[in-house]
């Protein structure tokens, strides 16, 4: 949480983005930056609800930083607790390029477990990929690659959780 909390924080994660822009600006083969991995964990909310609402603030601020030097890659932006979180979002318009990414597991593989990114992606009219999904088991996955497909959600899964099993 200190990272919604310290503006030398703020800082320096907008000027590390900043020196990756500068690095991979002209290479075709990366997609975007995601540019934070599941912030603000559900844990922190009971003392600093306030976390929630820094967190579009800071994503602006760092997508302007990374601007100043790269125009063409994409932004993705996680949602708050566990990436699952998009009501904290009031302007999905503040750049071109923006995808958000959530992630989702240990659910059910009906396309209610995951209607609400679906009805968040509809109404800002801006691609949700999954980025983490898959710690389960083959028959889960199974049912969450025709579920996601229906939804026309992009996904990938997180296979390095279960190298050791057969999944």
């Amino acid at each position: 949480p200190w990272l919604m909390e310290s503006e030398p924080s703020k800082q320096l994660f907008c000027d590390i983005w900043k020196k990756v822009a500068e690095h991979y600006a002209n290479d075709t083969i990366v997609l975007g930056y995601d540019l934070l991995n599941e912030p603000i964990a559900h844990y922190f909310m009971e003392d600093d609800a306030h976390l929630n609402d820094s967190l579009e603030i800071l994503y602006k601020r760092c997508v302007d930083t990374i601007r100043t030097i790269d125009k063409n890659h994409i932004v993705l932006l996680g949602g708050a607790q566990w990436n699952s979180n998009f009501s904290v979002f009031k302007n999905s318009t503040f750049d071109e390029k923006l995808m958000y990414t959530c992630h989702r597991n240990w659910c059910d593989t009906l396309q209610t477990d995951i209607k609400d990114f679906v009805k968040f992606r509809d109404s800002v009219n801006i691609p949700m990929y999954m980025g983490e999904t898959g710690k389960n088991t083959d028959e889960w996955i199974a049912g969450r690659t025709r579920m996601s497909e229906r939804d026309n959600t992009r996904w990938n899964y997180w296979t390095h959780k279960k190298m050791v099993t057969n999944t």
